[in-house]
Order: structure tokens, then C-alpha cells, then sequence
């Protein structure tokens, strides 16, 4: 997602939004579930999503099947970091290092999927 020089408008768009999201679910990856931090690794989250929305009202529908595969692993992870304050975190770690693992992979396939309307340059 370097650049969308050259692109089209809609592509643009289109490469505008999912740098949104990789730079937010970046912000998801580098918190660290703490006890202090769950609250905002919580927020952090919800405004990935929401990025997500952004993204998916753009991409004519190309990308459906990846965009709910991620969105899928956000809401687990979520749901991974809301029981943590449930439960004592070394209980809760591997069920958040787990869905870490995953919502890595499916932002990782999503914007494989998305980097050939993003030429670099």
C-alpha cells in the first residue's frame, strides 16, 4: 500500500482506506494486553473495525470474503481481550496470543488481495 499514484480515483479511495486500516490494526498489534491496557487495546479494536466498514464501502464488494474473515478475527480477538478482564491474564494470554496469530494472518491475506489495485510508487 506504499502509494496509489497512478490509480484511479475509486482505487485510490480504495488504497486510502485500507492503509487506514493496516496502520490501525498495526495500533492493535503493538499494545501490550496488560491489565491497564485492556481497556484501550478495547478502543483500539473498535476503531479498527470501524476502519473495516470504511474499507468494505469501497471495495464494491471485491473483497467480501477476506474482509469478513478479518473482521471475524477482530471480534475474537476482542472477545479474547474483554475476558481478560475477567479472568487473570495468564489465563486469558494464549486465547489473546492465539487470535493475535490469527488477525495478523487475515490482514496479512487482505491486503494481498488489495495490493494489486495499490501499484507501489
Amino acid at each position: 500500500m506504499a502509494g496509489c499514484s497512478g490509480a484511479t480515483p475509486s482505487a485510490q479511495n480504495l488504497c486510502a482506506k485500507a492503509k487506514d486500516l493496516t496502520a490501525a490494526v498495526a495500533q492493535v498489534q503493538a499494545v501490550k494486553p496488560d491489565g491497564a491496557a485492556l481497556r484501550q487495546l478495547s478502543a483500539k479494536v473498535d476503531a479498527a473495525l470501524a476502519k473495516l466498514d470504511r474499507l468494505q464501502a469501497v471495495t464494491e464488494g471485491r473483497y467480501d470474503t477476506a474482509i469478513s474473515d478479518l473482521r471475524a478475527k477482530l471480534v475474537t480477538f476482542k472477545e479474547s481481550v474483554d475476558s481478560a478482564s475477567n479472568a487473570s491474564l495468564e489465563t486469558v494470554a494464549p486465547q489473546i496470543n492465539s487470535a493475535l496469530t490469527d488477525l495478523r494472518g487475515a490482514v496479512a491475506s487482505l491486503n494481498e488481495k488489495i495490493a494489486t489495485q495499490c501499484p507501489a510508487g
